[in-house]
């Protein structure tokens, strides 16, 4: 299947102002093959540090194993109710084998010869080195939710409905799913479908702080 590029159009400020933190989805209404396609390639594309993408994106729909997640996530509703749920597992430590097919992505990518990234390739392995497992799972961790946010952004423009979630046993998860196996351990969840009329968030106003309440401006003299 062709995927369409996911790009922000000239309303996606506004789409910011229309979406919300669903709380309860219309379960009838699933996500197409095109919007999950769409919501994947929306996660792919989004920045990370360095590029090296130390994330691996678990999407699931199966029903059998959504209710297995709404367990491990303290029964909240979205995790059945949502169309698809889909999970942004980190690294738990960065290797010298993560540094090194890396490099041979970029080479492979950008048809130049490994040895020109030579330079790249040591100062990626002097930064893991300088720090300890726990820090770089931090670091990985962060660049699930850099994705996450772009992941919204771009949800959000082609009106689809998602609610980010923290709120689950992460080792358990991990063991639902088999993360673990593959080196990887599940850090934030997104259920991903179409709001229901009876949610009664979508009655209230969005709370955010005032443009001064939130910006210091540091202007040249």
């Amino acid at each position: 299947m062709r995927i369409r590029k996911a790009t922000m159009s000239t309303q996606t400020l506004p789409q910011l102002h229309w979406r919300a933190a669903i709380k309860v989805y219309d379960t009838s209404k699933k996500l197409t093959a095109e919007q999950v396609a769409l919501i994947t390639e929306a996660a792919r594309m989004s920045p990370t540090s360095y590029g090296m993408q130390p994330l691996k994106l678990f999407i699931v729909s199966d029903t059998a194993t959504k209710k297995k997640l709404r367990k491990a996530g303290y029964n909240q509703p979205q995790f059945t109710d949502a169309s698809h749920i889909f999970i942004f597992a980190a690294r738990t430590a960065i290797t010298k084998e993560d540094v090194s097919a890396y490099i041979t992505r970029i080479a492979t990518q950008r048809n130049i010869p490994e040895t020109k990234l030579d330079g790249f390739r040591e100062m990626l392995l002097g930064s893991s080195a300088g720090k300890t497992v726990e820090q770089l799972h931090s670091w990985a961790a962060k660049q699930a939710y850099i994705t996450l946010g772009m992941t919204l952004a771009i949800a959000a423009d082609h009106k689809i409905d998602t609610t980010p979630m923290e709120g689950f046993d992460a080792q358990k998860f991990d063991t639902i799913l088999e993360i673990q196996k593959s080196g990887f351990t599940s850090v934030v969840a997104l259920a991903a479908g179409f709001r229901s009329k009876n949610d009664p968030y979508l009655k209230m106003a969005k709370v955010r702080k005032t443009v001064e309440e939130f910006t210091v401006k540091i202007a040249e003299k």
